[in-house]
């Protein structure tokens, strides 16, 4: 399930907004806690096993584009 979320990052004491994919509720808050976030808010979720466009995915055929641009030489 996707997860668009709202949290703060204590390592650094900022606030995020972001997305992240967990099998439920409960996997993502452990997720979300053993990487030092707190004032966790779920701003939507999906029930699906589709990727929603808040998600900011990244198809394979981009990521290799992406790859191809990040080369100095």
């Amino acid at each position: 399930m996707w997860y668009n979320i709202k949290a703060k990052d204590l390592t650094i004491n900022r606030t995020y907004k972001f997305s992240l994919w967990a099998k439920s509720e409960t996997e993502l808050i452990k997720i979300l806690k053993s990487k030092k976030m707190v004032d966790i808010k779920i701003l939507a979720s999906t029930e699906e096993d589709w990727t929603p466009e808040w998600a900011d995915s990244v198809s394979e055929s981009t990521e290799s584009i992406l790859k191809e641009k990040q080369t100095f030489w």
